[in-house]
């Protein structure tokens, strides 16, 4: 009996060591398992960020260009009507051209004091 129950410790011991020994490896197995998952999802990630970042900056560029070429346009449309106006003032009479004279010089008069404040 003494040789039984040396038997029946000896298998318990056993298992309970191929027990630690498969517990070890599998937690191994899956630590490495998640440390590829993990890498995998930052790299994905980092890509995905940069995708992000590229599409941003070209939506900010578009954004940009668009304001540019408005304020060419109302550059463009001031010119113009500087431009009429210039060609109306060739146009007039000596005694309209003596009126304009005086407009100017009055909204001169009423620029000067609030300028100098």
């Amino acid at each position: 009996m003494d040789k039984k129950f040396e038997d029946v410790s000896k298998n318990v011991m056993y298992t309970a060591v191929g027990a630690v020994v498969i517990v070890a490896e599998k937690a191994q197995e899956i630590l490495e398992e998640c440390r590829v998952k993990g890498q995998e999802a930052c790299e994905k990630y980092a890509v995905k960020n940069e995708e992000l970042k590229r599409h941003a900056k070209e939506a900010f560029k578009n954004v940009v260009n668009v304001t540019v070429v408005k304020d060419e346009d109302e550059k463009a449309q001031e010119e113009k009507e500087s431009n009429d106006v210039l060609s109306q003032i060739d146009k007039l009479s000596k005694e309209d051209l003596a009126r304009v004279k005086e407009k100017i010089n009055e909204l001169e008069k009423e620029e000067k004091p609030s300028s100098e404040e």
